[in-house]
């Protein structure tokens, strides 16, 4: 009798979760962890992500949750950084202005070059990897 892989499947989100789910036993099993479910935050986490190619990613990422997660749910903090986000209320919301952080960048910059001079402010002749042969 022959059973298409799961992965084989259409790639529909409701799909994807229930491999999810299915990795979440299969590996709390094999690595005798009391987890029996998905948190919500980390189901969110799982279904905004894009997932290319096959599932390998999504069974690797499962399995990699299994290993990290301390309770009995996999949490949006037991998965890789790629995949977790901001709130939905917080996300495209930067603490600074763009000019704060220009600013910010620019007295970094300034700092690094005072560092360089050895604290000197006076005009310094261009290194050798930066000579001209005209004057300045």
């Amino acid at each position: 009798m022959y059973l298409p892989s799961p992965c084989a499947a259409p790639r529909t989100w409701s799909r994807r979760l229930l491999l999810a789910d299915y990795f979440v036993k299969k590996y709390a099993g094999v690595h005798k962890k009391n987890i029996n479910r998905i948190s919500t935050p980390a189901i969110d986490m799982l279904s905004a992500y894009h997932w290319p190619g096959t599932c390998a990613k999504l069974e690797n990422v499962i399995e990699r949750a299994v290993l990290i997660a301390a309770g009995t749910a996999v949490e949006g903090h037991d998965l890789p950084p790629t995949l977790q986000m901001k709130e939905v209320g917080k996300q495209g919301i930067r603490k600074d202005s763009f000019d704060s952080l220009v600013a910010s960048y620019e007295s970094e910059l300034i700092v690094d070059a005072l560092k360089d001079a050895r604290g000197s402010q006076t005009r310094q002749r261009p290194s050798s990897d930066h000579e001209t042969d005209h004057p300045v």
